[in-house]
């Protein structure tokens, strides 16, 4: 009887994120920095699209995340600090609320200095040929920052409430509440009157 064994398959783990921010911090090693955007990248363009919505908005709240991370990398190699993606998607987080804090306020700004012109006469008849999940998506777009973020997150990513209130720093309960707010302006906006589910 010929018994052939096989070969035990190894399997390469990835290497954890403390020891690439330590070996970034210590040595300045380039290849374990990019490692670190690598992994966290698309998960923070993901939460910084739905907190601003605009797609050059979010590559910049990343750059800031990452450049805050290189200008702290001593300090969270010191701490330990094991949850990098958390501490980054805080960071990029804070950067999107102050991005929006600063939108409203030049906003306001603005408003005050404009001259608004006579109320123009609205349309006979809603523009039927549009489609309806452009309408509800522009519906979203006007939603609070955080209730966007929530909805997108959602029901655009598909991710679970967990995930949602990990990249907001909120609780699962706060997400379930950001979804039930936004999800009741939606339902009574005129403007989503004649729109199907």
């Amino acid at each position: 009887m010929d018994v052939s064994v096989t070969p035990e398959v190894q399997v390469e783990r990835p290497v954890p994120d403390v020891d690439l921010l330590g070996r970034f911090a210590r040595g300045n090693d380039l290849d374990a920095a990019n490692e670190l955007i690598d992994r966290h990248q698309a998960d923070l363009l993901r939460v910084a699209h739905a907190l601003l919505g605009n797609a050059q908005a979010a590559q910049d709240a990343v750059q800031e995340g990452f450049l805050a991370l290189c200008r702290e990398r001593h300090r969270l190699a010191a701490a330990d600090q094991g949850q990098i993606g958390g501490w980054l998607c805080r960071v990029v987080r804070n950067h999107c609320l102050d991005q929006l804090r600063a939108r409203a306020y030049r906003r306001h700004q603005d408003a005050g200095s404009l001259e608004l012109p006579g109320r123009e006469a609205a349309p006979d008849k809603p523009v039927e040929a549009a489609d309806g999940a452009a309408q509800v998506w522009a519906e979203v777009a006007a939603l609070p920052p955080l209730e966007r973020a929530a909805i997108v997150l959602r029901y655009r990513d598909g991710l679970s409430y967990q995930d949602i209130a990990q990249r907001l720093d909120k609780s699962a309960t706060h997400v379930g509440v950001l979804l039930h707010a936004a999800l009741g302006r939606l339902r009574t906006s005129p403007r989503l009157a004649g729109v199907t589910p």
